[in-house]
């Protein structure tokens, strides 16, 4: 064949590989799925827009797509190989610590390592806990992971679990949202968890200069208020 023709027909190939690469989506506690489907769908078309609520939903599938882009949180794409942060997403109000928040006031920084503790599952069973320890110096005795922010009150008001991890950004909205009484027994270093655009080695930057276009309203459904 000739070496003109066959390089275009690689072209080609290449490009029929990428173009069609899907924009993955998982933020657990976020938008539901069907939000994020419908307002981004829109926007990346042709692209298909999959959006998740479980991370271990999200490793299922990313061998059956390798070259699709992902938008993540910075702490779950910290793990993932192969992949470079293209945008991060930044809030104004943002605080970027965790807390361990108890209606329980036995539980203490001194006895944390000991007691059955609620999270958000945002890294999936082997990762949470390693992102706890780095967060907080200590590992937990067993730590119950919940696919839903408000599980965790119902974690606590079934005294299923002594305390639970919540973001710093999302203490008022939960205090909002229950009579228990909540309070702060600790306070972790800063841990990166925003949303972030993580491309695979290779990867086309389309999905990037699309999200980066977006006004405020669509970014929200991301839960960021810009990019950078």
């Amino acid at each position: 064949m000739n070496p003109a023709v066959l390089g275009m027909l690689l072209v080609l190939v290449w490009t029929g590989l990428h173009a069609q690469a899907p924009l993955l989506v998982c933020l657990p506690g976020g938008q539901p799925p069907k939000r994020i489907d419908s307002v981004l769908g829109p926007l990346l078309s042709p692209r298909k827009v999959i959006a998740f609520v479980r991370i271990r939903d999200l490793e299922d599938v990313l061998p059956s797509y390798p070259n699709a882009s992902i938008v993540t949180t910075a702490a779950y794409a910290g793990y993932l190989t192969g992949y470079s942060i293209r945008l991060k997403g930044r809030k104004r109000d943002a605080q970027n610590k965790y807390l361990v928040v108890s209606v329980d006031s036995s539980v203490t920084s001194a006895n944390f390592a000991s007691r059955r503790i609620g999270i958000l599952d945002f890294l999936g069973r082997e990762k949470i806990p390693r992102f706890v320890e780095e967060a907080f110096g200590v590992k937990p005795a067993a730590l119950k992971r919940v696919s839903k922010r408000e599980d965790l009150l119902s974690l606590m008001g079934m005294e299923a679990v002594d305390a639970v991890i919540v973001e710093a950004g999302d203490l008022a909205e939960l205090q909002s949202e229950t009579k228990l009484h909540l309070s702060v027994v600790m306070e972790s270093k800063p841990m990166d968890h925003f949303p972030v655009l993580a491309v695979p080695v290779g990867g086309e930057e389309g999905v990037k200069q699309i999200l980066l276009k977006q006004p405020k309203p669509v970014l929200e459904i991301l839960g960021v208020e810009r990019w950078e």
